[in-house]
């Protein structure tokens, strides 16, 4: 972050993708109509593996 400051360039933490894109949104980086794929995608990432999911991954 220090270097990113020295060079002018704005950083911003944040919690999860949602918050990032809600702020990318807020300043033209992507369309609002994003944020709602978004959200869907982190719920789906955040659910449990399927236990077919889990035998592939083994």
């Amino acid at each position: 972050m220090e270097k990113a400051r020295q060079w002018n360039v704005p950083m911003l933490l944040v919690k999860d993708t949602v918050e990032a894109a809600i702020h990318a949104a807020s300043v033209g980086f992507i369309h609002p109509d994003a944020i709602a794929g978004i959200q869907t995608d982190k719920r789906s990432d955040e659910k449990a593996p399927t236990d077919l999911e889990q035998l592939v991954e083994e």
